[in-house]
This record gives structure tokens, C-alpha cells and sequence, in this order.
């Protein structure tokens, strides 16, 4: 028998918020998949994509890395990987630090070969006691297209031997998420079922089995938040799969806990000045934590609704969140705020990206045009709109992603 753990989107160095804790929080998360590996006595680890959150590195995260992978090492597990849209090479870069880490023999780096064959053995594909992992990497918009060729060149190599076989790969089914861009569709993927078993997605942050009847797709979901949107998924963490001599596998979930994520909601409507607001915010938040059973301080979202009945100047944002972080006794407090009669600049976070706060900008859009709980997906797809009408895409198109989209929303009202 084999045991192998399927994890995803560590995003190892993300100093989220800018507080150190969420970056040691990154690194603990990874740890704590390695001790469940090392738990379940799996003989492979596999990592789907974005072990780092970027390809540019600090040393403490390199350390971060080197660490953990070391002890799978001294456990005899090996450890196979692909790239992700964050640990992928820039513009420019011939390697990342994964290169690093395979050439430190830390892990196995699978990767497709794009200029004659996609399946090569040892470059793209590694078998280990008769179980073949097969590894994809991101490609984006180009997802389709490179699973097309895998699907043809697959029947030409040889299986003698192989008793089970995974493919890797970082990207997402459609309708898991709503509207994320170059997700793939069950028709793409089902000509692979003659010969993969089991295919290990990244890439998505939220968890989940699919077709739900008699699912071989499988996707851990990211241990910590990258979001509070992704505060609402839980059963996040990593999959164990054993397979036996006859190829026969079973698969269970280990659920894996990150730092709480907790969003408190404050109508300020019947305030009528800055001490009553005060005062009243002070008994619900006291009320809110007598409910919390976290055995780490959480990450609050404090989200401000209502009208705001005295001047604006007198709304001190900032003590607002000390008087937030006292009560809470949490690790930090991001205010936002949904106001019906001024627009108050929301918290964002000091290391976005241009692409990271373009989002959040359109977020937050949605979420004053009352969006509410879908303002991220949302945010996403408004997103999605403007790259596809500066890459020329042709109307209809566009329409017809709008559409399919407004079907998809209506139905999660449901």
C-alpha cells in the first residue's frame, strides 16, 4: 500500500495585513500540514501550486520552506510539486526558488514541456511503487488548451506497471466559485478518466469533492485565509489517499485549522453622536466575544452600516478600531464600511499588487451597490469584464459571460 497527502496554496511569505503574526501564521499553517503528514505515515506529499505567495522571496520564508520540507525528508516522504500563479516565474525569470528547492533535492518539480511534449518521465511525470503523479502546472487562459494535448499524448506513453494515477493540477472547476477566470469545465476534463484516478487541484481556495455523486476531483482549500470572503469555507486543510496493491484507493479528509477569521456587523443609524456610537458599539462587541470559543486571538472584519446621523468629522475611524481591539482581544481589526449617505476609504492592505487592489477597488463597488456576502466574487468578475474588453474580446461574448454570471448569482439567492 501507498499513502500520499494532497495540500494547496500554502502561500508561504504573505505578510498579510502587514502584521508579522499573519506571516508566522503562513508558516505554521505549512508546518501543520507536514506534522499531518508525518501522522498519517504517507510516503508522498504533494503541494498543488502557490507554496509561495510570490516569486520573490525574503530569507526567513526560504527558511520557512527548507525547514519543513527538510523534515519530510528525514521522514522519508517525498515531496512532488507544481508552480501556481504565485510561485510561477516572472516576467524575465528563467527559475524560481521551487527550482531552488529541486536542485536542493527538498522536492520534485514537475513541469510540462510546452515546446515538443508535454509528458516527459522524470520532467513532467514521476512513478513511485506503481502510483504515476503527473504534474501541470498554471497556465491560465491556456488551462484548456494544455489539457487538450495532455489528453492525447496520454495513451502513448507507457503504463506497464501502473496501478493508479494522479495529475496536479493549479486551477478550478467551473461553478465552484462564481465567475473565476480559465476554470475548467467536467467536459474538459472527462477524457482523462481512462487513466487518472484522481486529479489534485490547487488554486481555488475553497475546499471541495467533485461530480458530488462519485467525486475523483479533489481540492483542499488554502489553511489560512488569504480573505475574509474565504472565512465562510470551511473543512479546509489537506487529503489523505491510500491505495492498495490492486490500485483500489480511499480518500479522507484531515481538516486542518488556520486563525480565525470573524466579521461583526454595527448598525450606527440610531447614534446620534460619537459617544453614543461609542458606547453601544462597546456592548455589542463585549456581547459578540462572550460567543467566541477561538483558541487564537481571530483577524476581525468590523463592518459599519446604517446612516450616519452627525457630522462626519466627528467619526474617529481609528479609535473606533482601538475601542475594537480592546474588547476583542483579537490580533487585529479591519473596519469597513457599508454607510448609506458618505463613501469612508476601507482598510486595504499595505502589500496588494496593482492587480490585488484593482480587485479590491471593484469589490468594494459592489459591496456600496449592496452586494453584500458576494462582493468578492463580484469584485472578481467586474474585474474579469475589463480584461477581457481590453484583450478586444468580441461583445457577444462579454455579454454572454455577463449573463451566464447574473444566472449563476440568482441562483446562490436561492
Amino acid at each position: 500500500m501507498i499513502k500520499f497527502l494532497h495540500a494547496a496554496d500554502i502561500h508561504l511569505g504573505y505578510r498579510q495585513y502587514n502584521h508579522p503574526e499573519r506571516f508566522n501564521d503562513f508558516g505554521l499553517a505549512f508546518e501543520k500540514i507536514v506534522d499531518c503528514a508525518v501522522e498519517e505515515q504517507v510516503q508522498v506529499c504533494l503541494l498543488a501550486g502557490d507554496l509561495f505567495h510570490k516569486s520573490s522571496i525574503d530569507p526567513v520564508t526560504l527558511i520557512q520552506a527548507e525547514s519543513q520540507l527538510s523534515r519530510l525528508r528525514d521522514h522519508d516522504i517525498a515531496t512532488i510539486a507544481i508552480s501556481g500563479n504565485h510561485d510561477r516565474p516572472r516576467y524575465g525569470q528563467a527559475k524560481t526558488w521551487l527550482d531552488y528547492l529541486h536542485a536542493r533535492e527538498l522536492l520534485v518539480l514537475l513541469e510540462t514541456n510546452d515546446d515538443e511534449r508535454f509528458l516527459v518521465e522524470q520532467q513532467s511525470y514521476i512513478d513511485i511503487d506503481g502510483v504515476r503523479f503527473i504534474g501541470m502546472p498554471w497556465y491560465g487562459g491556456s488551462t484548456r488548451i494544455v489539457l487538450e494535448a495532455i489528453a492525447d499524448e496520454i495513451p502513448q506513453i507507457s503504463w506497464d506497471g501502473i496501478r493508479y494515477s494522479v495529475l496536479m493540477a493549479h486551477t478550478g472547476i467551473e461553478g465552484q466559485m462564481l465567475d473565476m477566470p480559465d476554470m475548467l469545465r467536467y467536459e474538459d476534463v472527462e477524457p482523462l478518466r481512462e487513466y487518472i484516478q484522481y486529479l489534485a487541484l490547487g488554486h481555488l481556495h475553497k475546499p471541495y469533492e467533485a461530480p458530488p455523486d462519485a467525486p475523483w476531483i479533489y481540492n483542499p482549500g488554502a489553511v489560512e485565509n488569504n480573505s475574509f470572503d474565504e472565512a465562510r469555507f470551511s473543512a479546509k486543510g489537506a487529503f489523505i489517499v491510500s491505495i492498495d496493491d490492486d490500485g483500489n484507493a480511499s480518500v479522507k479528509k484531515r481538516v486542518i485549522k488556520g486563525r480565525p477569521f470573524r466579521t461583526t456587523e454595527f448598525s450606527i443609524t440610531k447614534c446620534g453622536d460619537f459617544n453614543t456610537l461609542i458606547y453601544r458599539l462597546r456592548e455589542t462587541l463585549e456581547a459578540e466575544k462572550e460567543g467566541w470559543q477561538d483558541t487564537q486571538p481571530p483577524v476581525v472584519n468590523l463592518l459599519l452600516t446604517g446612516t450616519l446621523k452627525f457630522d462626519r468629522s466627528r467619526l474617529d475611524i481609528e479609535g473606533l478600531r482601538q475601542l475594537a481591539q480592546e474588547c476583542l482581544d483579537c490580533l487585529l481589526v479591519r473596519i469597513n464600511t457599508r454607510l448609506d449617505n458618505i463613501e469612508i476609504l476601507a482598510d486595504y492592505d499595505d502589500e496588494l499588487t496593482a492587480e490585488q487592489l484593482e480587485r479590491q477597488v471593484f469589490t468594494d463597488i459592489a459591496r456600496e451597490g449592496g452586494y453584500g456576502e458576494r462582493s468578492e466574487e463580484w469584485g472578481r468578475f467586474l474585474r474579469s469584464v475589463k480584461q477581457k474588453a481590453l484583450s478586444n474580446e468580441l461583445p457577444e461574448n462579454i455579454y454572454q459571460s455577463l449573463s451566464g454570471f447574473l444566472v449563476n448569482d440568482a441562483k446562490g439567492d436561492e
